[in-house]
């Protein structure tokens, strides 16, 4: 979805922001890395219980505040991220952390449960 917005905004002083957590922000990271425009600026409001990369990267957690900050200033700060190349083919990046062991394993696991899609499912509704 963050690749479309940004492959067809046509606006100049745009600021994407993001609500979510640590999941939101690594689709729309890669959704924008893989446009048109891979520099499209965007910002993160934390709304989730993990927020890693909130707390790695020191990001404002208030709405109020992040609010007033892009209404104030246009500066950006750029943060650095690595992509990484499966041998299929595909390519994704990251900004935070990178499991291949255990830890990827079970985030796996916790990602693709059915009791993670029950709880999802009633907190939508």
């Amino acid at each position: 979805m963050a690749k479309e917005f940004v492959n067809h905004c046509s606006y100049q002083d745009i600021v994407l922001l993001v609500i979510g957590g640590d999941g939101s922000f690594n689709e729309v990271l890669n959704g924008i890395k893989l446009s048109n425009k891979p520099y499209f600026p965007f910002t993160y409001l934390p709304a989730e219980s993990g927020n890693d990369f909130t707390r790695a990267a020191n990001l404002e957690t208030n709405p109020e505040k992040l609010i007033f900050r892009l209404l104030k200033s246009h500066h950006y700060e750029t943060v650095d991220c690595a992509l990484f190349k499966l041998a299929n083919g595909s390519q994704h990046y990251l900004s935070n952390n990178f499991g291949i062991g255990f830890d990827a394993f079970v985030v796996h696991q916790s990602n693709h449960s059915l009791l993670k899609k029950e709880i999802e499912s009633v907190t939508l509704r």
